[in-house]
């Protein structure tokens, strides 16, 4: 096997999988050199403009394209960066630096690393860790690219990717089941994959402590697992709660609610849930789309997708949800996103989940009214 490349990284969006596929990568680099003297492992804090959720997020090339005021982190940060890309190794026969969180970095601190690397220290190899990669590639991305350092990401992530039906919870699942030999009942399954929604991170977790509980060759069952399910796992798609809505699914748009709300998980800013005011933005953003194909020009997909652009099928899957409600059930949409957004203001002593929850059953039900309407037509 020959020598590894001394440039590596490390691109995920969970990261409990992010920071397994990073710890076995640098296993693998120290090639049972002493960590205590081979590994430099450095935590980029996240910059004051770096949100990290999908709810009004700051725009993707903000801290790698620009040095705008909040852009990057304090330089005596990537001055300790740079003292360990620059330092040979001791005692060892080789250094490991590990630079995670990159993603935090401005532009030109982005270059004052690239810079540092173009004349590299002999002996040490670099790991470069982020969330998921951006649309706009920072000046490392771009150094990586040249040096052919392809983003290496969680095996479960990349099954998922090429697979539009296989969440990255199933696939985990799947993978830590046949490491353990744990067997489970298919409704089982479904019951863990539901539960825990999108936090694919406590799948390994909950695994080990079915291995340790049950017999091997046991196959376990649905009534057997909520014991060991803890709290329901947290979401990242805000797409579900306006997907439930459209659909007239009310408890499943309660159930999105209270995720989106209170679930939390390795992956959440601070440990919180999103703001009713956020969710407020992305239902009021939902609309306000709807609110453009309500045009008398606008009659089939083709019209749809001339007024909003992008994706054809989503053009139309927006096409049908207007008429689903009709220009009445549009009009009421917005008239209980005022009052909603008044409440959560203060203008009555309601407190902001029973706001959300009476908003997201009056949306609801403006899909089912519509639903209703359209088969009494029909039956005439």
């Amino acid at each position: 096997m020959g020598e590894p490349s001394l440039v590596h990284l490390v691109h995920g969006s969970d990261p409990v999988l992010r920071a397994d596929v990073t710890s076995r990568l640098i296993e693998q680099l120290l090639a049972g050199d002493d960590r205590s003297f081979a590994l430099d492992d450095l935590e980029i804090p996240a910059s004051k403009s770096d949100d990290g959720d999908d709810f009004g997020a700051r725009s993707e090339s903000s801290s790698a394209e620009d040095d705008s005021a909040g852009a990057g982190v304090d330089f005596g940060v990537v001055e300790r960066v740079m003292v360990a890309l620059g330092s040979p190794p001791f005692l060892t026969n080789r250094r490991v630096v590990v630079i995670r969180n990159y993603g935090s970095l401005s532009k030109s601190q982005c270059e004052l690393i690239v810079e540092r690397l173009s004349d590299p220290t002999p002996g040490v190899f670099v790991v470069f860790e982020r969330h998921k990669a951006s649309k706009a590639k920072s000046p490392i991305d771009k150094f990586c690219e040249s040096v052919g350092a392809k983003a290496i990401k969680p095996e479960a992530e990349t099954v998922s990717e090429g697979s539009k039906s296989t969440s990255v919870v199933e696939v985990e699942l799947q993978r830590c089941l046949i490491a353990t030999g744990v067997k489970l009942h298919s409704d089982t399954r479904s019951r863990i994959c539901a539960h825990l929604g999108d936090d694919a991170g406590r799948v390994s977790e909950l695994v080990d402590v079915l291995a340790s509980r049950f017999p091997i060759g046991t196959t376990v069952r649905a009534d057997e697992i909520d014991p060991y399910l803890g709290a329901l796992g947290a979401i990242d798609k805000p797409f579900e709660l306006t997907t439930a809505i459209e659909n007239g699914d009310t408890p499943k748009a309660l159930e999105v609610l209270h995720r989106l709300m209170h679930a939390t998980s390795a992956k959440s800013k601070n440990n919180k849930g999103v703001h009713p005011m956020q969710l407020m933005g992305t239902l009021t953003g939902y609309y306000r789309v709807l609110l453009k194909l309500d045009d008398p020009n606008i009659n089939n997909k083709d019209d749809a997708v001339r007024a909003l652009g992008g994706n054809p099928w989503a053009a139309k899957y927006r096409l049908d949800a207007l008429g689903r409600i009709g220009q009445a059930g549009l009009k009421d949409a917005f008239g209980y996103l005022a009052e909603a957004d008044l409440d959560l203001r203060g203008r009555r002593a309601i407190d902001e989940e029973t706001v959300m929850q009476v908003l997201i059953a009056r949306l609801c039900a403006l899909s089912n009214r519509g639903a209703r309407s359209r088969s009494a037509a029909q039956r005439r």
